[in-house]
């Protein structure tokens, strides 16, 4: 019996030594290895956790050895690491976990954890042995990863265009919401379908062969259609690239689909075929210049003005055509019409024969290249204006125009000459301010009854000149209601009223002298 409890305890004495060279030699290599070795007793205590332990989680091997078991894993992880201990009891020899813990500052870090088990000769655990490796910035990127894929598929599955992927086989292999909107079949319709049931135009053959031209990765963009599941056919811009993944070549197509743009620029092609109709038949010259004056484009009625073919006009600019003194006025009227879009006046022309004329011209900028006028020949109004004008700036008589409640716009020699006013000091007044005091009454009743509609063919009042004495002027007067303006024509009667009551004053003392 004795001999029997002293073999026993020689072989129980040689595990232990067979143990301790085992710790021996694992520690020896724990230390010189960047991994965090720990070595863990089946009661889940720490007997053993290498140098670098505060590397890893910020605290001391002597703190370490005070945890209680799972006291810094992640609560979340708590069940794996059971689930590991019970499947290394019932016999499992290793194990690789991931999972976390928290560093001494409270940040998460990730492990991942190569854990072997040493058992006895009757097989029953006596502890664990495992090798770390700090995985955080792994796990952060595989994260972020995921994140970024989750963002994606979102992004492309919300997407205002249709987006599909494609293989080498011409085979589309995934597609977003927007193409079975659009295309009026599921996903499961679309996927698996060679590239040419979507797009007529584009056989797998074609298809492959239009993409062989160009490099990977270089994105091109052109227009095309594809069929509806009743069969009808969209236009489509289509935006895309073949490119390489896992070694594989695939193509990838965002598809917008282009009818509205399509109808509308038909719809501006058609508006602008009306507007080239209007223009050639316009009975108003029209001439199209480009930035520099350069004349582009001329209608009918703008070679007949000038007398000049258009093959002619197109090679002039638009000083060719100006007399010499309305050069720098036409200048000055492009540059406006550069600057603010629009721009009208009148300037002097010569037509091919040489004869001077006059057009009113309206300017309009279509682009920054491209300016539209449209011109009116005025020579006729001109002189016709020109010989009223004279005929208004002469002395004999004054010649007033404002408006209905008075306000003067223009006056003529004869007012400055009568009232001694100059034109500065006149307009913008109203007549009322040089009326004497007695005579604004009636004249205000005059222009409401000129305003009417009334014709003043003798109207007298006193204006006060600048001397500060009165004359007495008599009126004739209309208003032009169509263009806002009063016109009026004084004559000063002061002298003829002074003779005449002279004379009654005469004939006055004649006859009391006869009745006497």
């Amino acid at each position: 019996m004795a001999n029997s409890l002293n073999n026993d305890e020689r072989e129980l004495r040689k595990e232990l030594e067979k143990v301790k060279k085992s710790e021996s030699l694992y520690r020896l290599l724990a230390e010189n290895t960047s991994d965090l070795i720990r070595y863990q007793l089946p009661s889940g205590k720490f007997n053993y956790v290498s140098p670098n332990i505060i590397d890893y989680t910020g605290y001391s091997a002597e703190e370490y050895y005070r945890f209680e078991p799972m006291e810094n894993v992640f609560p979340d992880d708590h069940g794996l690491l059971y689930d590991a201990v019970e499947k290394f009891k019932l016999g499992a020899e290793s194990l690789s976990l991931q999972y976390r813990i928290f560093h001494k500052t409270g940040k998460i870090i990730w492990l991942e954890s190569r854990i072997r088990a040493i058992k006895d000769d009757n097989g029953d655990l006596i502890s664990l042995i495992s090798s770390s490796n700090d995985i955080t910035e792994k796990k952060v990127t595989e994260q972020q990863l995921k994140e970024s894929e989750t963002r994606y598929k979102q992004l492309v599955e919300t997407a205002v265009d249709a987006i599909y992927l494609i293989n080498a086989k011409g085979i589309v292999v995934d597609t977003n919401h927007q193409a079975t909107i659009m295309l009026e079949k599921s996903k499961d319709e679309i996927i698996g379908q060679t590239v040419d049931v979507i797009d007529p135009n584009f056989p797998v053959d074609a298809f492959l062969e239009f993409w062989s031209q160009f490099p990977f990765d270089t994105q091109r963009t052109f227009e095309t259609t594809h069929t509806y599941k009743a069969g009808n056919i969209i236009p489509m811009e289509i935006s895309g690239k073949k490119f390489l993944l896992d070694g594989e070549t695939y193509y990838y197509g965002i598809a917008r689909n282009i009818s509205e743009r399509m109808n509308a620029f038909n719809r501006i092609e058609a508006s602008e075929q009306k507007l080239k109709s209007y223009i050639e038949n316009a009975p108003d010259g029209v001439f199209v210049a480009d930035e520099n004056g350069q004349y582009l484009e001329v209608n009918p009625a703008a070679c007949k003005l000038t007398e000049y073919d258009a093959e002619e006009l197109v090679n002039k600019s638009i000083s060719d055509l100006l007399q010499p003194e309305y050069v720098e006025n036409g200048f000055r009227h492009f540059l406006e019409v550069k600057e603010k879009g629009f721009a009208k006046g009148e300037l002097g022309y010569i037509t091919k024969s040489g004869e001077k004329r006059f057009w009113y011209v309206s300017a309009v900028k279509i682009s920054e290249t491209r300016f539209m006028g449209f011109v009116k020949d005025t020579t006729e109004a001109k002189k016709a204006f020109d010989t009223v004008n004279m005929f208004f700036e002469q002395p004999v008589n004054i010649h007033l125009v404002g408006n209905i409640n008075g306000v003067i716009k223009k006056v003529n020699r004869g007012w400055e000459e009568t009232l001694g006013y100059s034109r500065d000091e006149s307009l913008g007044k109203n007549i009322i301010e040089f009326i004497h005091p007695e005579d604004k009454i009636s004249t205000i009743n005059e222009l409401k009854e000129l305003e009417k509609g009334k014709t003043t063919f003798y109207f007298e009042n006193r204006y006060r000149h600048k001397d500060g004495s009165y004359l007495l002027l008599a009126w004739s007067a209309i208003y032009n209601a169509s263009v806002g303006e009063l016109h009026g024509v004084a004559k000063d009667i002061t002298k003829q009223r002074s003779f005449s009551e002279k004379l009654e004053e005469s004939e006055k003392r004649y006859r009391n002298l006869v009745d006497t």
